[in-house]
């Protein structure tokens, strides 16, 4: 080698190593602001440290901290900072650069949140809860996802889609936290779908299993109206006197009391109107006209035989 080509070869090698040094210090200064925007984050300075994990994924490189600042940026946008889409943005990029993320599962969920409840877009929510169903069956908060995909169809008044998904819930995921709304829930999907009976029956074991539930008062209405639909009144009458003052629309709850006082007073008084007296006259009113009809033919009959024969004695006396 002579000297011009080592040279040239101590050129190459300098390159190769400002390269490698400028990577190496890259990667330093991304892992560095992800541990500070870490510490930012713990400490609920969210808008700092989503201004420092922007710095991190900057880093072109596919490493550990760039994959966790897209999820946590999308969790802050979602929850703190009040913007869900650029946590969907966030959370996206995620899915598309990092198609293997741990944490896959929980970014579609984040998604599917921002969708339902942000964004007024529960058809897209339903996606996105579907996607986890199908293909992380397994993830420890699946229950969560079954009761916001139930949620999704509630909002789109699918109540046919809902009762198949919040069908055998209880069954399925047995300490689910979400149990307890879910029966509230089936027993007023089955009331939307007019299935009177089947609703009223679930709402009154709901009643009887979580006296104590924040759904409670909602439950009793709708078991009120329940007993409306199935025609017990003075049942549903009673239901709605338990309610109280506490209900969160007492205007309704006080047109619902009136107008079956109502109604009950109207049909009291009919039958009162309508005495055993009065009926069994009616009846036999009704039977004197239908026989009536008969006697007046029987009558008539004999009318015309005696004019007959009258006119036979005429005739004969004539002769």
């Amino acid at each position: 080698m002579n000297k011009s080509q080592k040279v040239q070869y101590y050129k190459y090698l300098l390159i190769v190593f400002s390269i490698l040094l400028l990577f190496g210090c890259a990667e330093r200064k991304a892992k560095s602001n992800y541990k500070v925007a870490e510490e930012l984050f713990k400490g609920g300075s969210y808008k700092d440290a989503a201004t420092k994990y922007i710095e991190v994924i900057k880093y072109e490189k596919d490493i550990p901290e760039v994959e966790d600042s897209y999820y946590k940026l999308g969790i802050i946008y979602s929850k703190y900072l009040d913007d869900p889409a650029s946590a969907i943005f966030y959370l996206e990029e995620l899915i598309k650069r990092f198609p293997k993320a741990n944490k896959m599962a929980q970014a579609r969920k984040e998604i599917g949140y921002s969708y339902l409840y942000k964004l007024n877009k529960p058809d897209k929510a339903v996606i996105e809860f579907e996607t986890i169903e199908k293909n992380f069956p397994s993830v420890s908060f699946l229950d969560e996802v079954v009761y916001l995909k139930g949620q999704a169809y509630l909002a789109q008044k699918k109540f046919d889609l809902a009762e198949k998904t919040y069908g055998n819930f209880t069954v399925v995921f047995k300490n689910s936290k979400y149990s307890e709304e879910v029966e509230y829930k089936l027993g007023l999907i089955k009331l939307n779908l007019g299935k009177d009976k089947e609703a009223n029956d679930l709402l009154r074991q709901f009643i009887e299993k979580y006296p104590q539930s924040s759904y409670i008062l909602l439950a009793k209405f709708d078991l009120g109206n329940s007993y409306e639909n199935l025609g017990d009144l003075k049942k549903a009458l009673e239901v709605y006197k338990s309610i109280g003052g506490d209900y969160p629309n007492q205007e309704a709850l006080h047109t619902k009391i009136s107008k079956l006082e109502e109604r009950l007073k109207k049909k009291s008084k009919a039958a009162i109107t309508r005495t055993p007296a009065s009926i069994k006259k009616a009846r036999t009113n009704a039977a004197t006209r239908k026989v009536q009809p008969k006697k007046s033919a029987e009558k008539n009959n004999t009318k015309k035989r005696a004019k007959k024969n009258n006119t036979k004695k005429t005739s004969k006396k004539k002769k």
